[in-house]
């Protein structure tokens, strides 16, 4: 990539960067971020080029032209897509407003602030457009607006996404009860599809609080593979945990020790991360703390409340039951 061309895939896709910001149809003071996973490096033949264009205020549909689609809101553009002449490829242009743009970075902000204040699975999430839009700005080039981009997306804003998107993954008791049900009662299928799905939201949690803030489930094998050095035997273990094929029952029962020890090894390699966070908090020593805390605030100390407690203690703490010890615990009457 150059000051006046964009490679992507190989070079299999070469636009100019005067020609980009012309398709986009921006205003001459409008903020432009091109970015996607064509960008990131793991896009195909068929991605897009994600264009993102901050702006004063919209334009109406009409000023833009035809498109192949375009999407409106009271007749004001919001986003068009057309075909680029080259291969398969597509452009993506999305509109926001300056003021939407602050206030979905503080709405993420404030969740991510939340998610600090227990050690339960935070199930609050940004939908699914906003992640990807903010996903896609802070991995994104700048091709107009630097300068001004640079006031609205703060160094922090990286840390705290990743962040909650970790939350919104890691540990789900009642998920990993209901595997643990699912296979005392002999239902391995549901067990086992179902275990399967837990891991691969754990990894995926992994990959957030190493820094990756691609959070779309078709990327999370690229996310695996993309896992820090130190953690890529990890993410291989459980991808090829995630394509076993098993087709006795004796033989899906035995998963359930790799099963067990994978999450168990996912939960201790997302330790490092945690004790080296410095927002929110929720650094690892606050979060064993915490973890006591809420288990004396719980008025039963029954065996599933036990059990629930020493699964979120794992999340932060090496010295307690691991999570083989706390499977079999669960499945046992």
């Amino acid at each position: 990539m150059t000051d006046d061309r964009l490679v992507f895939h190989n070079g299999d896709l070469i636009v100019s960067r005067d020609g980009l910001i012309k398709d986009s149809h921006a205003k001459e003071s409008d903020i432009i971020v091109v970015s996607g996973t064509l960008l990131e490096g793991i896009g195909n033949s068929h991605s897009d080029i994600d264009v993102y264009v901050i702006t004063e205020y919209l334009s109406p549909v009409e000023e833009i032209g035809k498109h192949n689609y375009v999407g409106s809101e009271k007749g004001l553009v919001r986003q068009f897509y057309d075909y680029l002449p080259e291969g398969n490829f597509g452009l993506d242009v999305e509109f926001y407003t300056v003021p939407e743009i602050h206030a979905l970075f503080d709405r993420m902000i404030s969740l991510a602030e939340r998610a600090a204040m227990n050690t339960k699975i935070y199930r609050p999430k940004l939908n699914t457009s906003d992640s990807d839009a903010i996903h896609k700005l802070l991995i994104g080039k700048c091709l107009a607006g630097s300068a001004r981009l640079k006031t609205i997306i703060e160094s922090r804003h990286r840390e705290a996404f990743c962040f909650l998107q970790y939350r919104n993954k890691i540990g789900g008791y009642p998920e990993f009860k209901d595997i643990a049900g699912a296979y005392a009662s002999k239902d391995v299928d549901t067990a086992l599809y179902n275990a399967r799905i837990y891991l691969a939201q754990q990894i995926s949690a992994l990959c957030h609080i190493s820094g990756n803030t691609n959070s779309k489930p078709k990327w999370l094998m690229q996310n695996i593979k993309s896992l820090p050095e130190k953690d890529s035997n990890l993410g291989q273990a459980v991808m090829s945990f995630l394509f076993t094929e098993a087709r006795t029952q004796s033989a899906k029962m035995s998963l359930f020790k790799d099963w067990c020890e994978l999450v168990d090894q996912v939960f201790l390699a997302t330790h490092e991360y945690l004790a080296a966070a410095t927002s929110f908090g929720f650094n690892i020593e606050e979060a064993i703390k915490l973890t006591e805390v809420e288990f004396e605030q719980e008025e039963f100390h029954d065996k599933q409340t036990v059990l629930e407690f020493q699964h979120r203690r794992r999340l932060s703490d090496r010295s307690g039951p691991s999570i083989p010890e706390i499977f079999e615990a669960c499945t046992t009457p």
